[in-house]
Order: C-alpha cells, then sequence, then structure tokens
C-alpha cells in the first residue's frame, strides 16, 4: 500500500487503455446506470462489469441486487422493491458542486410512499380516496434520510422480483481510467496539460458540458502545485465513484483510510440527526488493524513460517 514507484505502471496502463481510442465517455451521467438497469451493454464507458442475469423467477440463478440492497426506499414491487438500508452521508451530499449534476442522481432526492389521493370513481361519479404509491421529495434538511441514487428500479425493464435483478455492477469505468490517468501523470510529471484534460472530462460530464472542450466555469485552475493537483483527484474519485466499491481502496493505497474513518465517525456523531448518529460508529471501529484483512488460520496452520496480521 502506498507504493507510489507503481504510479509508472499505472500511467503506461491507463494510456494503453486511452490510446486505444476504443472507449468514451458516456455524455450523460445518470444514463450509464440506466443502461446497467435496462440490461443495456455499454463497453465505451463500461470496460468490466460483474454480469448479473435472470431475476431467481424460473431456474436461472445468476441474479444480483443491485438497487435493492443499494437503492431508493420504495414498496412497491411494480415500480422496484428496496427497503431503503443504505443512506448517503452528508459528506458526499456536500461534496458536489452548484449545477453538479452527479449530486441528485448519486443522492437520491426522493422515496416513494403511499399517498392517499381523492378521485371520481368513472362508473358511480362519486369521490372517493385511493391510495397510490408517488415519489416524496426530502426536505432540504433531510440529507442523512437519502439513499443511494445511482441504480433506480423504476427504470427496470421485464418482470420484476421483489429481492432480484440482472443488472450489472461496474467494476471498471472509463472515467475511473482518466483518473488514474490524472492522478498517476501528476505523480510520475507533475500536473501536466495531459493530466488536466483527464480530469476536466470527468468534471465538464458531470456538469453537463462537452468533454472534449475546455470551459473555465467548470474545469480546474491551471496554476495548482503537485500535491493540490492530487487532492482534487482525491475528490472527484469520491463524487464520482461513490458506490461503487472504490473508496476503501483508494483510502488504502494513499494511506489515510483510519484517519479519514475517525474524521468521519466524528463529523456524524456532531451533525446528523439523533437517529442517524449511530453510524458514528464506523469511527470508533476502525483501528490499524482494519488496514489488513486477518489471514485464515487454515493458512497459518500449514505454514509455520507465516505469522498473523498484526491486530488479529
Amino acid at each position: 500500500m502506498k507504493d507510489e514507484t507503481r504510479y509508472a505502471d499505472a500511467l503506461e496502463y491507463a494510456d494503453k487503455v486511452v490510446t486505444s481510442a476504443r472507449h468514451e465517455l458516456n455524455p450523460d451521467y445518470a444514463q450509464i446506470f440506466i443502461n446497467h438497469s435496462q440490461d443495456i451493454n455499454e463497453s465505451g464507458e463500461c470496460i468490466w462489469e460483474i454480469g448479473m442475469y435472470g431475476n431467481k423467477i424460473g431456474t436461472v440463478d445468476l441474479a444480483g441486487s443491485v438497487g435493492v440492497e443499494n437503492g431508493i426506499l420504495c414498496r412497491d414491487e411494480s415500480i422496484g422493491y428496496s427497503g431503503g438500508p443504505m443512506k448517503a452521508s452528508k459528506r458526499l451530499y456536500d461534496s458536489y458542486g452548484e449545477g453538479d449534476l452527479r449530486k441528485d442522481w448519486n443522492v437520491a432526492p426522493y422515496y416513494y410512499n403511499v399517498v392517499e389521493e381523492t378521485k371520481v370513481n368513472e362508473e358511480t361519479q362519486e369521490t372517493e380516496v385511493v391510495q397510490v404509491t408517488k415519489k416524496v421529495m426530502f426536505s432540504a434538511t433531510q440529507i442523512y434520510n437519502r439513499n443511494p441514487g445511482k441504480w433506480r428500479r423504476e427504470y427496470e425493464t421485464g418482470q420484476k422480483a421483489r429481492l432480484f435483478n440482472s443488472t450489472n455492477f461496474p467494476v471498471i469505468r472509463y472515467s475511473d481510467v482518466l483518473l488514474m490517468k490524472a492522478e498517476a501523470e501528476n505523480a510520475v510529471n507533475g500536473p501536466t496539460d495531459e493530466a488536466y484534460d483527464a480530469i476536466n472530462q470527468v468534471r465538464r460530464r458531470a456538469y453537463g458540458k462537452p468533454v472534449h472542450t475546455a470551459d473555465a466555469t467548470v474545469d480546474l485552475p491551471a496554476d495548482l502545485a503537485k500535491t493540490d493537483f492530487l487532492e482534487e483527484v482525491k475528490k472527484e474519485r469520491f463524487r464520482e465513484l461513490c458506490f461503487e466499491g472504490q473508496r476503501k481502496l483508494d483510502l488504502l493505497r494513499w494511506g489515510e483510510y483510519v484517519a479519514t474513518m475517525k474524521a468521519f465517525g466524528t463529523e456524524i456523531s456532531t451533525t446528523a440527526p439523533s437517529e442517524f448518529k449511530y453510524a458514528s460508529r464506523v469511527g470508533q471501529n476502525t483501528t490499524d488493524r482494519n488496514v489488513l484483512f486477518p489471514i485464515p488460520n487454515t493458512e497459518i496452520t500449514v505454514n509455520k513460517l507465516m505469522t498473523q496480521n498484526e491486530g488479529w
């Protein structure tokens, strides 16, 4: 971890992907994840995905739960069920700038709930009250209530199952490669034009701008120091790749995991409403031992030269 000698290798392989001309950013950030929900394979942006198939209705058992465990609260199975157990953080919500289209996509501004409506019965012409499931918008202060919104089951096509679907999960997207390119280029050669171009493509797409056209309203300042440029890459990875399984690995390789989790726990305890303060335990429970996984005892038993990782 934090082996900065490998930046040259990372740059070499990121360049191979960029110069291959086989990949390009989808101009619409939200469409990436709508495509996942609709079983549309888009290799331009999504380089490698974990494939799911079916929804466990019938004999096919290759389904997943993307958008179920990490989806928008909805009890109506015709829309797409999710208990909404996962919540977004205020830290993530506040990280997006004004006009960043990823904000309300990644942190859903609504949930689904049953509401009562008055309607006129067409046969009897009598007024009656009916229950319908509708989107309910969160208030400006309800930040911790919000769910991840990346994969929205309302976009799924075909027969829906309560807990399973065929939505793929991305492992490597082209925006990830561009941010790798920006980080590695900066580490090896400093904040060059190539480094700026890579990160600014991601930023322009986030604000709905043409990705290959310079735009002073969203591009990074051109005079950043090397350390400041790296900090911008870290922030951009946080905003762009949230809920895609990258964050912990990034913090580990930057040597920032434990300190970040401690600070995050403190932040939750001081800013979250009382019903969400329990989540501050993530900081209390994170220690240096969590940097590495434990080695299974079965491996230590057969290899007497192996010692358990510290803390386990």
